[in-house]
């Protein structure tokens, strides 16, 4: 899977996943507590959704509940490693770098992590 979603698709997206099943007046009425937006817009973001293959439905009456195709971890995995491509010429060690500087990690971080992975 190498499709990303939009910042609008991401953000429905991430309360799917965290509802693990949800209509799209569950999802209006969670999104509204943040920003004003339209049920219709909700609507038509979370059909893109399902047309890119990221959520499937079922339907109990007339209402359809909307849940995850894809796993929350898998979609990260893939946009880690789009991002790895697509800007650090696939090097781990690029990105780690460019991640630990930008981030001010700290030697004694990199040492923990080293024994906890090692401890693994």
């Amino acid at each position: 899977m190498s499709i990303k979603m939009t910042a609008a698709e991401e953000e429905i997206m991430q309360i799917i996943w965290e509802q693990k099943e949800a209509s799209v007046k569950e999802i209006h009425l969670i999104i509204s507590k943040k920003k004003k937006v339209a049920v219709t817009t909700v609507s038509t973001i979370v059909r893109i959704l399902e047309k890119k293959g990221f959520v499937d439905f079922e339907k109990s009456g007339r209402t359809y509940y909307y849940h995850p195709k894809i796993a929350r971890s898998a979609y990260k995995k893939n946009m880690l490693t789009m991002l790895m491509e697509d800007y650090f010429g696939n090097s781990k060690q690029r990105f780690l770098s460019f991640f630990m500087k930008e981030n001010e990690v700290e030697i004694e971080d990199i040492e923990a992590l080293l024994k906890e992975l090692k401890d693994e």
